[in-house]
């Protein structure tokens, strides 16, 4: 029996997106429906000038051929990602791998004294 090559990721709980060296979407998984309705982007689609423009990590990545760490708000949610070119291939991959509430994110180079929340409310 021959198993779809990417089974591994329609069960991941996390987005998986790949798109084109044209920025033109050619997978989504499941989770990944979402980010796909805020963007108003389809299967066979470019994803929207402005989420390339806001994140210029998309279209550098395949430039670069270097993996990159993405991060894009989506309503209430951070969500973190991991591009890896493919060049050879001909795609990029986006792998999801953290989902945060917004009021709970710190950006990485944040200096630790200002990740401590101290609340003074009793």
């Amino acid at each position: 029996m021959m198993q779809d090559k990417n089974w591994k990721f329609d069960e991941n709980m996390f987005p998986v997106i790949k798109f084109d060296l044209n920025n033109r979407l050619t997978y989504a998984n499941v989770a990944a429906l979402p980010l796909m309705k805020e963007w108003n982007c389809r299967i066979n689609e470019k994803l929207p000038s402005e989420l390339v423009s806001r994140h210029p990590e998309l279209f550098h990545a395949g430039i670069s051929h270097l993996d990159q760490d993405l991060t894009i708000e989506v309503g209430d949610y951070m969500m973190h990602f991991s591009l890896v070119p493919f060049p050879e291939a001909g795609y990029i991959g986006m792998y999801g791998y953290c989902i945060e509430q917004v009021e709970n994110y710190v950006p990485r180079n944040t200096p630790l004294t200002e990740k401590v929340k101290v609340s003074t409310d009793k």
